[in-house]
């Protein structure tokens, strides 16, 4: 769990610092000499580093003192009525990384044959789309019958046997085991 501060409607925002007001009146004129954000403020660093006089640079601290004064006025008077409060959040899981010697889990029945169907629908309509090719597989894969189906989920089965027979005995996800039985027994039974 994390602690974390509540943030109270009507509370008072930070002040810029004088690096952010400095930033804030350049960016635009930043902007036309560079598109990409990460441009625009490696620019507007190497302004404030190199090009950026000490009075210039002491006329944003001035401002940024004077706002940080108003601001801990302001928040002084708003802590009176708004203790500081804190509430616990759970930390955001971290993506586990995928076990490269895990096996890739397996084509289904539609796949193989979409992989098949590309191929020659390519060759014979060069200018056709993508979407358009993947929709016309998918219309055809709709309307094939059953006994036109049966390769590919016998190739389907053949496939998911190998990677259940690799996962079991190679990698501890034995939970795969049963699922691809039981999609393997649905399979066959509707061929």
């Amino acid at each position: 769990m994390k602690r974390v501060r509540v943030k109270h409607e009507g509370e008072p925002k930070r002040p810029l610092s004088a690096y952010q007001l400095h930033n804030e009146k350049y960016f635009p004129i930043m902007k036309k000499k560079a598109e990409k954000a990460t441009d625009i403020f490696r620019l507007l660093a190497q302004r404030w580093k190199n090009e950026a006089s000490e009075e210039e640079k002491a006329k944003f601290v001035k401002k940024a003192a004077k706002a940080k004064k108003k601001y801990d006025a302001e928040i002084a008077e708003f802590r009176k009525e708004h203790p500081v409060e804190y509430k616990y959040v759970e930390k955001r899981k971290v993506k586990v990384k995928r076990d490269p010697n895990k096996p890739k889990r397996a084509p289904t029945s539609y796949n193989l044959y979409m992989k098949e169907r590309r191929v020659k629908i390519a060759e014979k309509h060069p200018d056709m789309k993508s979407t358009e090719v993947i929709a016309q597989i998918g219309k055809e894969w709709r309307e094939m019958s059953d006994e036109k189906k049966a390769p590919y989920v016998v190739l389907f089965s053949n496939s998911l046997t190998r990677i259940t027979y690799l996962t079991h005995n190679s990698h501890p996800c034995h939970f795969l085991v049963s699922l691809t039985r039981n999609s393997i027994t649905r399979m066959l039974r509707k061929t």
